[in-house]
């Protein structure tokens, strides 16, 4: 099954760094910094989420061409986080670094009210890397990075809902929003192909 070759970024990664300093700067003389930083964070945990199941559908590819196609799709998420990461500062940070999965709410030690204690991250054990370490088969790991670009478009989508028409934490969202988008469709576009030649 062959997955698309993602079509390179519309705007080069020093334009954009550009534009995400230009507007981190705006939201500042706009005093929404706060709003700025919680958008970064969002885009890069979504870019995390994302690439981590690229590299699990990498490792499972059946030929050198999905590998190459893959390849391409998660350099451009790499760089887009990097131009993230370049604009995010210390208040954004912390939530980038934050553990808050149910799974990790329930490890974090309680206050005096029963309120989880954050931690700003959690050691992974033996056991968990070692579970992280088995290659899934191509077809479940095509699935889980549709799954998960899904789920991060929808999620970033209805941040920037909440966010001012024209603002700068809503243009920041809508683009990473866009970059994911464009890959989700033809992920699944191709997908759809291949399922249809083999059925044939």
């Amino acid at each position: 099954m062959g997955i698309p070759t993602p079509t390179p970024a519309s705007t080069p990664v020093p334009a954009t760094a550009l534009r995400l300093h230009t507007l981190a700067e705006e939201a500042r003389t706009l005093g929404a910094p706060s709003a700025v930083q919680a958008v970064l964070a969002a885009g890069r945990c979504a870019l995390r989420d994302v690439r981590h199941h690229a590299a699990s559908a990498r490792a499972a590819a059946l030929s050198l061409a999905q590998h190459e196609r893959l390849d391409a799709m998660r350099a451009e998420l790499d760089a887009l986080d990097a131009a993230l990461d370049s604009v995010l500062e210390a208040s954004g940070r912390c939530l980038v670094d934050a553990d808050t999965s149910p799974e990790a709410m329930r490890r974090f030690p309680r206050d005096g009210r029963g309120r989880a204690r954050l931690r700003l991250w959690h050691r992974t054990t033996a056991a968990q890397a070692e579970s992280a370490s088995v290659v899934p088969s191509w077809g479940l790991a095509v699935g889980a990075l549709l799954t998960a670009l899904d789920t991060q478009t929808d999620r970033l989508a209805t941040l920037a809902s909440g966010q001012p028409d024209g603002a700068p934490s809503r243009r920041l969202a809508d683009g990473v929003t866009a970059v994911l988008v464009r890959h989700r469709d033809a992920l699944r576009t191709e997908t759809q192909r291949c399922i249809a030649d083999l059925a044939a």
